[in-house]
């Protein structure tokens, strides 16, 4: 890296440094030795990144195989004596042989599954209480199905800006790339786009030449200047007035921040240029590690806060269990090439964060629109499964303590599909009851809005789960609540 481009660097990292405090969220003690060699923490608020595995996940397929019994044969092609155990979870062996060359964790669970089993929480029989594409993707990502309610992500973004007093709006605080990313109105939902366009976003006065050649000035620096202070001028002489309405008040202040926050967004195009964040090489998770390439530079730039990741391909009524065809990200079929696909990119985001200095306060979250019942034919290579409420979440990162797994399925004879154990508390330990409550997306997302520090502020207290006293602020993310 050349002398200007180091010196770009540093700026970069003191930018997301910054002078304001914020809650930086505890490095939990069931983080794996690998993480030890991350790079220095960059300090600033949590950060958020839910990865949405659309269509409907089948956690037999990976973390909550059913085990044992006449019922297995009907979730999974593997026999109970294949299932694997690293000791802290059992899962399923599947394999996606001769598919796209791998980034890091390998063809199958087992890499997986092994390289962050000491950071994995994860939670098994969440009842998500919709076998719908309309209500389920809304349920799990807001934590209720009723409409209306910001998927967690964009939440967290604008509580945050809520919290920085007299600060610019970041220009990219959310970034989605698809799926259920509703922000309700609180703030704007940032697109991940190519980088090659984003860079000439971050220079509108310049041709988009300018990436490969002497950069050709559309409007000379010395006329953007007048312009900006004309703005500034005439916005100073609006907000004069003791009687503009509330809501106008509010509207110029946005446009104030908005306009402070084109200063921000130039900080982006340097890094992408200098790519301080490689391209990825690999294949098989190409949509969401691209999507995740752009995210990650705008964080390290510090303009952006949380993201939500969307990979689809999940809806398997049929082929379930095929593998990649070829390494093609237009031909893989089935369970298996999406979940390594899914797994593939977790691990490159958790690789990036770690790399820049950012692992230290990020929270991931994967999860799906609910589970799916048991194969609906006979046929081992057409077979599929249909839609079933009951599903698994997985969560890691800061403060998250991992290497356990909390509530219970079983298989019962003649339904569709597991059915999810009760749960009560026990000398401070959630424990499976017959008599327990349902665990649902609401008691996750109750814990993840505590564990971000967000929970008590107006604009979560304007989006309330609907939990009664004794199901809120239960031991999730760590044994003590």
């Amino acid at each position: 890296m050349s002398k200007e481009k180091g010196m770009r660097r540093r700026q970069f990292l003191q930018l997301t440094s910054g002078a304001t405090l914020y809650l930086t969220l505890p490095r939990g003690d069931a983080l794996a030795a690998w993480n030890d060699s991350c790079a220095t923490p960059v300090d600033g608020p949590p950060i958020l990144i839910t990865f949405e595995a659309y269509g409907g996940w089948d956690p037999q397929m990976f973390c909550d195989p059913v085990v044992g019994g006449d019922q297995a044969a009907l979730y999974s092609p593997y026999g109970s004596g294949d299932y694997l155990n690293n000791g802290v979870l059992t899962y399923a062996p599947f394999k996606v042989d001769g598919g796209p060359i791998p980034y890091t964790v390998g063809t199958n669970n087992e890499d997986f599954f092994q390289k962050y089993k000491n950071d994995l929480l994860i939670v098994n029989g969440v009842d998500t209480q919709t076998n719908s594409h309309d209500v389920g993707p809304r349920t799990t990502w807001s934590g209720v199905g009723r409409p209306g309610y910001p998927t967690l992500a964009a939440l967290v973004a604008a509580a945050q800006e809520e919290q920085v007093v007299n600060g610019a709006m970041l220009p990219l605080s959310f970034i989605s790339t698809g799926g259920y990313d509703n922000a309700a109105g609180l703030l704007p939902v940032a697109r991940a786009g190519t980088p090659a366009l984003l860079i000439d976003l971050t220079r509108p006065h310049l041709s988009p030449y300018g990436r490969t050649a002497a950069p050709h000035e559309l409007i000379p620096p010395d006329a953007i200047e007048s312009l900006k202070a004309y703005q500034a001028g005439r916005l100073e002489r609006q907000l004069i007035p003791s009687d503009i309405p509330p809501r106008r008040r509010f509207a110029l202040d946005r446009l104030n921040k908005a306009r402070q926050a084109e200063e921000l967004l130039g900080t982006l195009g340097p890094v992408l240029e200098d790519e301080v964040i490689p391209e990825p090489s690999h294949h098989s998770s190409h949509e969401l590690v691209h999507g995740m390439r752009i995210v990650i530079s705008a964080m390290l730039a510090g303009i952006c806060r949380t993201a939500h990741l969307q990979t689809t391909g999940f809806d398997t009524h049929s082929q379930h269990d095929n593998e990649a065809e070829s390494a093609n990200i237009g031909n893989l079929k089935g369970h298996r090439a999406q979940l390594k696909a899914l797994f593939e990119a977790v691990d490159y985001t958790v690789g990036l964060l770690c790399q820049h200095g950012l692992w230290h306060r990020t929270t991931l979250v994967v999860g799906s629109d609910f589970g799916r019942t048991v194969y609906n034919g006979d046929n081992l290579v057409t077979r599929g499964k249909n839609h079933w409420p009951i599903t698994s979440m997985m969560i890691l990162g800061a403060g998250v303590q991992g290497g356990r797994v909390i509530g219970e399925t079983q298989a019962v004879a003649g339904m569709g599909g597991i059915q999810a154990k009760g749960l009560t508390l026990s000398n401070g330990v959630l424990v499976p009851s017959d008599n327990g409550f349902l665990l649902q997306p609401a008691h996750i997302h109750d814990a993840l809005r505590r564990h971000l520090g967000i929970h008590n502020t107006p604009l979560a207290n304007r989006f309330p789960l609907g939990l009664v006293d004794e199901e809120q602020n239960l031991p999730l993310l760590t044994t003590s609540g």
